[in-house]
């Protein structure tokens, strides 16, 4: 009996320490120089964009005049925060089952928000989007940390894109058409 709650306690110590000993999931990090270089942060053209739309667009995309874009971020009247882009897209010949693809969610320090995507399936590619239900002082702290993540997590381990935040004036001004969105909902 003894022999056996060692072995169990020896196994419950090695257990607890082999989770503190893996590595932390992989995160690719955009640094400010590539960001300035290969993306910008924009405010999305009333043009198509009919609601507020925040957006990290790649320089060499068809970005402004389709929303072809990394990431948009959209306010919507019931205070939900719409989320799709280039980043949610994968090629794929069949699809998958569902339990293979990713969750996704949006980090920074202090907040972490994940949703379940739904999925667009269109001829040999999927393209995902979710809605978020950030609190006011959330989306705040989501735009307004020292950086910003879109975090994946999968069935077999997570990983993330880190970019630079949105440029203060334009994280407020965005965050104040999305006040005037829900007040007017």
């Amino acid at each position: 009996m003894r022999q056996m709650l060692s072995v169990a306690a020896v196994f419950i110590l090695a257990s607890a320490c082999s989770k503190e000993d893996r590595p932390r999931p992989p995160v690719r990090v955009v640094a400010k120089p590539d960001f300035d270089r290969e993306y910008f942060w924009d405010q999305a053209p009333a043009t198509w964009a009919s609601a507020p739309t925040l957006v990290i667009a790649e320089r060499d995309s068809l970005y402004p005049t389709v929303p072809d874009a990394e990431l948009l971020l959209t306010c919507e009247a019931d205070g939900s925060l719409h989320v799709r882009g280039d980043a949610y897209g994968f090629a794929t010949d069949v699809g998958g089952p569902p339990q293979l693809l990713p969750m996704f969610g949006l980090r920074s320090p202090g907040v972490s928000l994940l949703g379940e995507p739904v999925w667009e399936y269109g001829g040999f590619d999927m393209f995902a989007s979710y809605r978020l239900h950030p609190s006011k002082s959330e989306l705040a702290a989501l735009l307004g940390g020292p950086w910003f993540e879109i975090g994946e997590r999968y069935a077999d381990g997570d990983g993330a894109v880190r970019y630079p935040p949105p440029p203060a004036e334009l994280a407020h001004r965005f965050m104040q058409r999305c006040d005037k969105v829900r007040e007017a909902g």
